[in-house]
Order: structure tokens, then sequence, then C-alpha cells
């Protein structure tokens, strides 16, 4: 018998019903059939050599030499010639000994064979989805020094996070396992497809002598994942970045691993379900990464980010009714950063977490001082920016509110800013979070509205309390492109919610958006992000005037 493979359970083969009935048969043929006895034991061994051989090769060599030396006890016993032995009891006693012999031999051969098999799969294969494994990856590719040019892909699923915390963890194996099959069938058997860790997979592809086989396979894989898996009666469609690079044989393997996860780094830039090919760039790239990526650890470490505060108006009598909180990094050597140079490097590798603490801590440290020197106007709120990658923590709320409680902060002056792209992008798991927050007292805004989806379908299901217009839309103002504005302050405002444009930089735009109704506005025409004592240096709002006159 053997071990399937795939599914875990027993099959039987014909070599294997061979090695079980033949030697029972055994002695029941010896006194029926009138030939040499030797021949007969040759038809014993034959089979049981043969399974053995399945199942080990060790097994096979046992069995093949214990049953020769069953046949010399066998010709001994019985002789030479034809006919029936002159002791009938004697002969059958001890063939079936004989064969009872064989059988367990060849069932030490079978098991035996069958855990080596065992081991070796746990050694090379992966146990969820049968494909390679990084180890045997390795070896293949130390071993390839004859061959000829070859590509690896670098595959990383898209939002499989996020099937594991809607349907579960066994719908996210289930997802795995139907990428796996759909993997194998975009290569050729020759191909090697591994799965190296988590939701990330390598396919090295043989004799290849340019891009296109590479990138023609990608694309093959890239369609494969088009079409919707069935998970727990719920259509899920998974697809997947892809990092590319080539190589020649005798290649450096670590190298060319590093090489495809610069370029599955790029792809992912690029949005979901994109492949990039390396290029040396790339390693500078991401070099400067990686320089930019240990100096952030540092700064949050020495204390190097501060905040800065960029103020909002209100569109109608011109007074400050809140500021939004923007970090910056003062780095020693290089003055001050601003965060568009490391923010989405701080979200790629996890440190954003760390800094959205340290920028909460500044801010309700800054929001109680300017309470307790009596500088708030009535109604002033604090928005802070959060990411996709904080809100999936599942510590978030309660750190969140905890803070709040530490220092004694009005959780109803913060507003929670999250882009809209972010909210679509993590929207199942998302709204648990942002409801509980709300139930904390705290507010949403949908920061850059309109710079993506453009949907105001999921408002309903959201809690939120303000919508922020995106700049670029603000820009098409100047040029009297109001037909996209326009219908979102009257959604907006039929819904209850305050609609702040930012990114304002001229005059022109402000008072068309106060035409337009907008409650808030925002941007470098109004007042430039600054240090927290200079939130409320500004003019008092009386001497601005509704115009907003007064520049920063």
């Amino acid at each position: 018998m053997s071990k399937n493979a795939v599914g875990g359970g027993w099959t039987a083969d014909a070599a294997s019903v061979t090695l079980f009935f033949v030697p029972v048969l055994h002695p029941l043929l010896i006194p029926l059939v009138g030939v040499p006895s030797h021949l007969l034991w040759w038809v014993h061994v034959f089979p049981v050599a043969v399974s053995a051989y399945r199942y080990g090769r060790a097994g096979a060599v046992l069995a093949v030499l214990l049953s020769a030396m069953a046949v010399m006890v066998g010709e001994r016993l019985f002789g030479a010639g034809y006919g029936i032995p002159a002791n009938w009891e004697t002969a059958i006693a001890l063939t079936t000994a004989l064969t009872a012999t064989n059988l367990l031999v060849a069932g030490f051969a079978l098991s035996t064979g069958w855990a080596a098999r065992r081991l070796h799969d746990l050694a090379y294969r992966d146990e969820l989805t049968s494909l390679h494994n990084r180890r045997h990856l390795e070896e293949v590719l130390a071993d390839s020094g004859s061959s000829a040019g070859f590509a690896i892909l670098f595959l990383d699923l898209d939002d499989l996070k996020t099937v594991n915390d809607s349907l579960g963890h066994a719908a996210g194996d289930a997802v795995l396992v139907a990428f796996s099959d759909r993997l194998r069938g975009c290569v050729q058997p020759e191909d090697t497809v591994a799965r190296w860790a988590g939701d990330e997979f390598v396919v090295l592809i043989g004799g290849v002598s340019d891009a296109s086989g590479a990138t023609a396979v990608a694309e093959r894989i890239q369609d494969a994942l088009a079409r919707p898996v069935m998970v727990s009666g719920v259509e899920v469609t998974i697809s997947a970045n892809i990092g590319i690079a080539l190589g020649e044989a005798g290649g450096d393997f670590e190298r060319l691993l590093r090489e495809a996860d610069t370029a599955l780094y790029r792809a992912k830039e690029g949005g979901t379900g994109a492949y990039r090919l390396f290029d040396h760039q790339m390693h500078a790239e991401a070099r400067r990464r990686l320089t930019i990526v240990n100096g952030l650890r540092r700064a949050i470490e020495n204390g190097e980010l501060v905040n800065y505060y960029q103020p909002i108006f209100d569109a109608q009598n011109g007074g400050i009714r809140g500021a939004e909180a923007l970090v910056r990094w003062r780095h020693p050597e290089q003055g001050m950063i601003p965060p568009g140079d490391f923010i989405p490097l701080a979200e790629a590798s996890g440190l954003i977490v760390d800094i959205g603490r340290a920028v909460l801590a500044q801010a309700l440290r800054d929001l109680q001082h300017w309470q307790a020197e009596d500088l708030l106007p009535e109604g002033f709120y604090l928005t802070i920016n959060v990411s996709a990658v904080e809100l999936q923590q599942k510590s978030f709320v309660e750190h969140f509110t905890d803070a709040c409680r530490q220092v004694g902060v009005d959780t109803g002056r913060l507003v929670i800013e999250i882009t809209e792209t972010a909210v679509m992008a993590t929207e199942r798991p998302a709204v648990m979070p942002l409801h509980r927050l709300k139930e904390n007292g705290l507010r949403l805004a949908i920061d850059d509205f309109g710079s993506g989806y453009s949907s105001l379908r999921y408002l309903h299901r959201m809690p939120v309390d303000i919508l922020k217009i995106d700049r670029e839309l603000v820009q098409q103002i100047d040029e009297d492109q109001t037909s996209i504005v326009q219908p979102i302050v009257d959604f907006a405002s039929a819904l209850g919610l305050d609609v702040i444009a930012e990114g304002i930089e001229t005059e022109t735009q402000i008072a068309r958006l106060r035409a337009l109704g907008v409650t808030g506005l925002q941007g470098f025409a109004l007042g430039r992000p600054g240090p927290a004592g200079d939130l409320f240096g500004l003019a008092p709002a009386e001497e601005r005037g509704p115009q907003l006159a007064s520049r920063r």
C-alpha cells in the first residue's frame, strides 16, 4: 500500500496486493503444482522485492536476501525434484513460517519506506499545500550549475489577512490551497513551485534566456487568479504581486532572491495584481530605503520625531475650528525631513505603529497644554492621522483611549483621520475598531475623499463625521470645475457631515469653496504647518475678517 500525499489516506495498488497474497498461496501451490519448488519461491520473491523497492531500497535488499535464504531452505526440505514431499505437515508448517517471515520483512520494508518518505516530505514539502518548501528550492538552485538561465518569481498574496479576519483561518488555508493548485497549472512540470512563508511563494523557471519567458508566466498567474474562489459559501477573489529576477547557471541564490523581493516591493507600490522585473536601479533604491528605515528606528528611540500643526478654519467666520497633527523628522544631519519621504516606508516596515503612538502622545500633551492655558476656541478639535496598518492592530482602540484617559484629555476633541483608499482597502476589518472609537467619544474624518474610489455608497455604514475633499479636486476649482465637488458637498450636508476642503492655495479657491457650502478650509493659503507654540500665534479672527485676509 502507498501513502496518498494529498489526502493523507491509504490506497491499494496491484504490487501491494501481490505482496500480500502470493506468499499466502505459496503453501498450497507446492503440493498441487508439479513444478520445481525453487521456481515457486522466486515467484514469491519477485513481487516482495518489487513492492519493497517501491517503499525503500534498503527494504528491498533485505527482502531479497531473506527470500533467497527461504529458497535454499525450501530446496533443502523439498528437494529439487517433482512431486509431493513425504512429510506434508512439516512442509506446510515450515513453508508457512517462511511465508510469515517474508510478510514481516516486506511489512517492515513498507513501513520504513513510508516513514522515510514521510520524513522526506516534512523536510522538503509544505504540509498544507504539498508544494516544495524553501529547503528544497535552495537545493534545486544549488544543483543548477549545468542548466541554462532561469528566472525567480517571488509572489505575495494580497489581502489574505482580510480573509482570515472575516471568514476564519480555515478559509484562509483553503485560499492558499486553491492558489497553490492554480500556480501549479501555470508552469511546466520541470519548473519548481515552492511556498516560501505564510502567503509568499517562489517559482523557479528553467531554460529562460530573456525576460519575456518570465513575464509570460507572471501574466498567466495573474489571469489564473482572476477567477473567484468559493470559500465557506463566499466568493473570494485573490490577487498577487510578483517580483521577477533573472539568473544564470551557478548564480547566487540569496542575491537573486533579494532582487526578486526588491522587485516585489516595487510591484506593490503599483497596487494589487502587478508584477515588476528587477533592474539595478532598484538595488540602489532598496539600499536607500534600508538606510531610511534604520534611521527611523533610531529616530523613534531618540525622540527625533516632532509634531507640526496646520490650522483648519471655519469657512464662514474665519475662526480656527481645529488643527491637523502632522509628523516631521528632525534629522540630526539632514535637518527637517517631510513626511512624504518616510511615511510610506514606515507603513511598509510596520514602524508606522510606533510612529503613530509617538504622534498621539505628543498631540495629547500639546492639547492638554493649550487647554490649561485657555487657548482653545469653543468646539476646537485636533485631527490625528491613522494608517490602515494601525487600525489592524488588535490593541489600537485600547491604546488610543487609555492614552486619552491618562493625560486627561476629552476624547470629544479628537478626530481620527483615515484616507478613503485605506478605508476601502480594509473596509471589513476596519469598521469594527472605528465603531468602537466612536463609542468612546472620538470622531472620524475621511481624508483625501474623491482621490481613489470616489464612492459615497459606504458612508452610511461608517461612523463618519467629516469629509476632507482631496486637494486634486480643490485645484480644479480654479478652472471653475465644480461638477464633482458640488455633489460631494450636497450629499455630505444631507447626511449631516462637515466638509473640509484641504490643499487650498489661492484666493479664488477660497471664494468658490465658500460659495459651494464647505464648512472648513485648510491649506497653505491660510496657514502652513508649524510647531505647537505657533498655532495660536495667528491674528484673532475678527482682525482677519470673513474673507480670511490674513495669511501665514
